[in-house]
């Protein structure tokens, strides 16, 4: 059993097994490193907003801890009731310091329900608390207000459209219609005159 702290390791290779009489076959090799404790966790996890209608966008705060010895890399999973939607490497993690992770999730393709978001950061080899490596979220997703068919927009704008020419000839043909009694009663008066 190793214990915290520095370690020495020291490999010899013999001919043959020493208890047998065995030579040192080439000199010994050492080396020194470190036992230490290994442990990522998850200190806050919120999502934003807890209740959104389809097709809106849920934004994802994660805030991780290396409560560790050794700067550690690591992937950050995101699920969504269990099924795995986003991976999130994080390259460097120092000892003993925190980082936050932004993300998003789109919620287009999700139908109305309750839904739980699980941030978790599976464990690293010789990590053995793992309490802390999971956090989770309850969300609500709404249904969305249907917007309109594109075919009934567009027919709602040439409309309008046509009804804008309509009016503009209407009111240039009227005004042609002005300007010629106006034209012919000034011609009426002259001859009169």
């Amino acid at each position: 059993m190793a214990l915290l702290g520095e370690a020495l390791l020291t490999v010899n290779i013999y001919n043959r097994p020493p208890e047998l009489g065995g030579k040192l076959y080439c000199p010994s090799v050492s080396k020194t490193f470190k036992i230490g404790l290994v442990d990522l966790a998850i200190v806050e996890f919120k999502v934003s907003p807890l209740q959104v209608k389809r097709g809106e966008q849920l934004k994802l705060t994660v805030k991780v801890k290396n409560e560790g010895e050794f700067t550690q890399a690591f992937d950050l999973h995101i699920y969504i009731n269990e099924s795995l939607v986003r991976i999130l490497p994080v390259k460097e993690l120092e000892a003993d310091s925190q980082k936050v992770i932004f993300s998003t999730l789109e919620t287009l393709n999700t139908s109305e329900g309750s839904y739980l978001i699980k941030a978790y950061i599976p464990p690293l080899p010789g990590e053995t608390d793992i309490s802390d490596n999971e956090r989770t979220v309850s969300i609500n997703v709404l249904r969305a207000k249907p917007s309109p068919p594109f075919a009934w927009n567009l027919f709602l704008l040439l409309l309008i459209i046509i009804l804008l020419l309509a009016i503009s000839i209407t009111l240039l043909i009227l005004l042609k219609k002005r300007k010629r009694k106006e034209g012919e009663s000034g011609h009426l008066t002259a001859l009169v005159q």
